[in-house]
């Protein structure tokens, strides 16, 4: 949840000078896709299929609800949005293993900021055998060496990053 958040940020926070997320969602709408998918025990594959098909009125209603009950619009929260409409640099990380929130989270994300004015502010990092936010526990070192190295390429003066 912290990871979609931060991105979601970016839509009214531009004094990042680059922002790190590991194993975000893509859109509220497709986490519960996957989410219904999972009850059922079924793979990564076939559950986000279910979702959009035969259980979509079901996430329809939930999204009515919140909005009705609640006032919240969940369609309003898109991080995947937030992040192409940003400047930022952000550096996705996800697990090819993550059966939490699956690696087609992050490459949605990356495939909507495409269009990006600057599309290599954005970066994919998909470790082989990490799970849901596992890549420093999978890949110590390398974790190390991307995380360190992207926000070191992306700094810029302490005083630009002073919040309030």
């Amino acid at each position: 949840m912290g990871a979609a958040q931060i991105l979601e940020s970016l839509k009214t926070e531009s004094r990042f000078c680059a922002v790190v997320a590991e194993s975000p969602f893509a859109s509220f709408r497709e986490a519960s896709y996957d989410r219904i998918g999972q009850w059922f025990g079924t793979g990564p594959h076939v559950g986000p299929l279910l979702g959009r098909t035969f259980f979509h009125p079901v996430v329809d209603f939930g999204f009515l609800y919140a909005r009705l009950r609640y006032g919240i619009d969940l369609e309003q929260d898109d991080p995947a949005f937030a992040v192409a409409a940003s400047q930022v640099p952000v550096l996705l990380i996800h697990g090819l293993r993550d059966t939490n929130l699956p690696p087609h989270h992050s490459e949605m994300i990356l495939a909507r900021s495409s269009g990006r004015r600057d599309s290599r502010n954005i970066a994919l990092w998909e470790p082989a055998d990490a799970g849901h936010t596992g890549a420093s526990t999978a890949e110590p070192e390398e974790y190390e060496r991307m995380v360190i190295g992207w926000l070191q390429s992306h700094q810029t003066t302490a005083a630009a990053l002073t919040f309030n």
